[in-house]
């Protein structure tokens, strides 16, 4: 979805306003991100409940003090150091766990991390934030590991004999999920078929843009000061010169990437082109 034209990224013919396909991507990541949220938080939840009634049942020893061993005082952290123990996960498993919980607690507390590469401001993604913390690279794949590894937990828990507790949470969720994921399929349907469509304006776009004389180019002189007036609209030089990349066989796309103008300036000056070739 990063196409870019040759020598022509980051500037937006449309202006600022989130596109269709951003506002497409970005509601999927929203609904995608609830879904690891909630994910990440049951299964910590599971490995928690699991852990405290085995320990309960099996009379497993702690190294905390007799008066403080209860239910309450297993941690996440205490769950998880038994679970590899116990050979329950692997230390690949943990770090893929630790991960999960890292990005949710991302998606938690700094959502912009991960939504920074969409839209008008896309740019600012390539440097650090204030608070010296990298961007997050949004992660498409995060719903489908989280899962994953759950599934993988549950049956290596089965097969050391751990004892599990019965939670409501999950049917609590259950039409939301059903929901989400029924959304999500029609948006990345549609989110797939927005991009081929951009690929394709792209690699047209950049031919055209390819195909114009050198020697067009050289008169012009795209982003000169010279083509334009103080208030920021063309100058004769500048109305001369888009008039002339739509002999060239521009596209108002294309003359808009050139010339650094809107696509609805460009369209009005396409119009204006159009009405002098009807009257040769």
């Amino acid at each position: 979805m990063n196409g870019e034209f040759s020598g022509m990224e980051r500037y937006r013919p449309h202006g600022r306003t989130v596109t269709t396909l951003e506002a497409d991507v970005l509601k999927l990541r929203a609904l995608e991100m609830v879904l690891v949220l909630f994910y990440v938080e049951n299964l910590k939840g599971f490995i928690i409940s699991s852990v405290k009634l085995t320990k309960r049942l099996r009379k497993i020893p702690d190294n905390i003090t007799p008066e403080k061993n209860n239910e309450e005082q297993i941690s996440f952290k205490k769950a998880h150091e038994l679970l590899i123990s116990e050979g329950v996960i692997t230390q690949e498993e943990s770090e893929q766990l630790k991960e999960m919980i890292d990005y949710r607690n991302t998606i938690g507390h700094e959502t912009h991390r991960i939504t920074i590469d969409i839209g008008a401001y896309a740019n600012l993604a390539e440097y650090d934030l204030p608070n010296g913390h990298k961007i997050a690279k949004y992660n498409y794949s995060a719903v489908q590991r989280v899962q994953n590894l759950r599934k993988k937990i549950e049956r290596k828990m089965m097969e050391k004999s751990f004892s599990f507790e019965l939670s409501f949470n999950t049917l609590a969720f259950n039409a939301a999920e059903q929901a989400y994921l029924k959304e999500i399929k029609r948006l990345k349907k549609k989110v797939n078929a927005g991009i081929d469509k951009l690929n394709i304006t792209i690699e047209t776009t950049n031919k055209i843009i390819r195909n114009i004389p050198r020697e067009v180019m050289d008169t012009i002189q795209p982003g000169h000061p010279k083509n334009t007036k103080s208030n920021g609209t063309f100058s004769a030089e500048g109305a001369k010169g888009i008039l002339m990349l739509y002999d060239a066989k521009a596209t108002p796309l294309a003359a808009s990437y050139i010339m650094r103008v809107s696509y609805r300036t460009a369209s009005k000056w396409y119009k204006e082109w159009i009405k002098k070739q009807t009257r040769k």
